[in-house]
């Protein structure tokens, strides 16, 4: 008998494997498509970012004027939020006084250090400006700006000029008594600027704050 046991030519029947059906074959695509992306998203997490930022080279307490060896520069993939209020020279932090602690390798941010009263490399001046005027009440403390004053009453006649370029926000207070959300500003102005004709415009023009970056 055909398949008896001891007979020569039996075979053991067995069942040939399955083909993969289309759902199989879609999850299969599924996964090796989500394995590409992982790789790729991986791959580009090891780009190099493009922008370096100033960070605190060490432990700086409060109250400290920064130095040069105090900073160093780092490239970072820094959010929009952080790098509108960071630095990316350490020229603009140089000679500023800390008014947070800042640890080692923390990215120093503008809110962080504030130019002293008396700083040497420029004289200072205050002026009331509208905030409208004033980057919107965006203005804060350590950041670079440009003064502009614009002399004439109408359209026609009216003239705009730079009267100090490079200036750095040393104070920034509220006005007292003000509803309309005027600002006094104290800024430490670049040895390059001529005090008088920035004094000029303040007694003068209406004066227009300008951020720098």
């Amino acid at each position: 008998m055909a398949g008896a046991p001891g007979l020569p030519g039996a075979r053991t029947a067995g069942r040939r494997p399955a083909l993969p059906n289309g759902r199989a074959v879609l999850g299969g695509l599924l996964v090796a498509t989500a394995a590409i992306g992982t790789f790729a998203a991986w791959s580009g997490a090891d780009d190099e970012p493009s922008t370096s930022y100033v960070v605190a080279a060490g432990d700086l307490p409060v109250g400290r004027v920064v130095r040069a060896d105090d900073l160093e520069l780092v490239a970072l993939d820094a959010p929009a939020s952080l790098a509108d209020q960071a630095f990316t020279s350490p020229d603009l932090v140089v000679g500023q006084r800390t008014v947070a602690p800042l640890r080692s390798g923390e990215l120093v941010q503008r809110s962080a250090v504030v130019v002293p009263e008396g700083a040497e490399g420029g004289r200072q001046v205050s002026f009331a400006i509208e905030a409208a005027d004033a980057l919107a009440g965006t203005l804060e403390e350590g950041e670079e700006v440009d003064l502009l004053a614009t002399y004439g009453a109408s359209a026609s006649t009216s003239a705009t000029e730079v009267v100090a370029s490079g200036a750095v926000v040393a104070r920034l207070t509220e006005g007292e008594g003000s509803a309309s959300g005027e600002l006094v500003v104290l800024v430490t102005l670049p040895p390059s600027a001529d005090v008088l004709a920035v004094t000029d415009a303040i007694r003068q023009g209406a004066l227009t704050i300008v951020r720098s970056s």
